[in-house]
């Protein structure tokens, strides 16, 4: 649950953050799609825990 709560506030600084230097809220979506599919995927493909 820790680990949720982490992603979900560093989603939050990172979209404020994009926001704040004037990213275009669609590639802002963008980024964070491809940020959930990475932190979903990866560990995937590392191998580490199913």
């Amino acid at each position: 649950m820790l680990g949720s709560l982490l992603g979900i506030a560093l989603l939050g600084v990172q979209a404020n953050g994009l926001n704040f230097v004037g990213v275009s809220p669609h590639l802002q979506q963008v980024l964070t799609g491809l940020i959930v599919v990475a932190a979903v995927g990866l560990p995937k493909l590392v191998g580490g825990r199913s």
